[in-house]
Order: C-alpha cells, then sequence, then structure tokens
C-alpha cells in the first residue's frame, strides 16, 4: 500500500470511530482532519519529487498498481465535426 493511501485509510478509520464514538466524536473528527493535512502535505511532497509532471496510478485489470507519468500536454478536443 502507497503511503499516500494509508493516510488516507487512517483518516477513514478516524472518520469512521467518530461515528461510533459519540463520547470522543470531536476528537475523533480532529484526528482525521490532522491525517487529512498529513495527506496533502505527501500529494505536495510526490509532485515535487516528480518535478512537476503529472503522476498517474493506474489500476490493471489482474489488480497491480502501475504508475505512469507524462510531461505532454492533453490533445485540443475537436469542436469542429
Amino acid at each position: 500500500m502507497s503511503k499516500l493511501a494509508e493516510i488516507r485509510n487512517q483518516e477513514l478509520l478516524c472518520r469512521e470511530r467518530a461515528l461510533l464514538d459519540g463520547d470522543r466524536r470531536e476528537f475523533w473528527l480532529a484526528k482525521a482532519d490532522e491525517w487529512s493535512e498529513r495527506a496533502v502535505k505527501e500529494i505536495a511532497l510526490q509532485f515535487k519529487e516528480t518535478d512537476g509532471r503529472v503522476s498517474l496510478l493506474l489500476m490493471t485489470q489482474n489488480g497491480h498498481q502501475d504508475f505512469a507519468t507524462s510531461n505532454s500536454k492533453p490533445a485540443p478536443i475537436n469542436t469542429l465535426s
């Protein structure tokens, strides 16, 4: 599991715990927000490490994770056809 996926998983667990633990709901939501902030920082770090290239996580049919990067711009949309 990627680091970002692990961080998002922790955020989700905290949000689920907030639903189940009404007495400490605010605590768990605050923890979820902390994990969310970590995720944003991790995304920024990954973006910086790729020198601004677009990074895509592609799931193949057999469930393995493949990474693809691209410096190219998207093709223009032909609106005349």
